[in-house]
């Protein structure tokens, strides 16, 4: 048997889930990215790039990496054919935005269980909720509330005095089931 599902009421209506204290990790707010399903640097590479905060991750630690090159390349004992191989990869790696996935794709098949540790890493740290205008929707309580009372047909919205709010002007983010009525019994 299934457990019910509770809803609260706040005091402008809005409908959203009882006891919803909201996420407190990155894995609470992406719950779908699915590690273990990340196989090759393509695999890596599609699924970062969805993700705004999780891409930012990559770009810093690829910044990182080209730091560590420069530093590297600053041996006088590099041979020439090395010198030249880290420069080219420090070369493709420079873009501020897209040089992550060289990154990535520089790594091959055996960087990436590096970067699914990155990924598993970052998924077990705190929310920074500066960031939840990025966050893809479904992470709140109230979004779960808003999609439970979507499903329903108008006559049991109207039975239960719940409407269905898309936005409450011109350009608004504003999403969410409301109780609006008396419930009818």
């Amino acid at each position: 048997m299934t457990q019910p599902w509770y809803f609260e009421v706040d005091e402008y209506g809005t409908i959203g889930e009882a006891d919803d204290t909201g996420p407190e990790v990155n894995s609470d707010v992406y719950e779908d990215i699915d590690v273990k399903g990340l196989q090759a640097p393509e695999d890596i590479i599609a699924e970062v790039d969805q993700y705004d905060e999780l891409r930012e991750r990559f770009q810093e630690r690829c910044a990182e990496e080209v730091e560590e090159i420069e530093t590297r390349l600053e041996d006088s004992k590099l041979s020439s054919a090395r010198r030249k191989k880290l420069e080219e990869r420090r070369d493709r790696m420079q873009d501020p935005d897209d040089g992550w996935q060289a990154w990535v794709e520089s790594g091959g098949k055996r960087g990436v269980a590096g970067f699914r540790t990155l990924i598993r890493e970052w998924l077990a740290e705190d929310v920074d909720w500066s960031q939840s205008d990025s966050w893809p929707s479904g992470w709140a309580g109230q979004d779960r509330a808003m999609s439970f009372f979507q499903d329903m047909d108008g006559k049991m919205l109207d039975a239960l005095g719940v409407v269905i709010v898309e936005g409450d002007h011109p350009g608004s983010t504003y999403f969410a089931a409301e109780l609006r009525g008396e419930m009818k019994v």
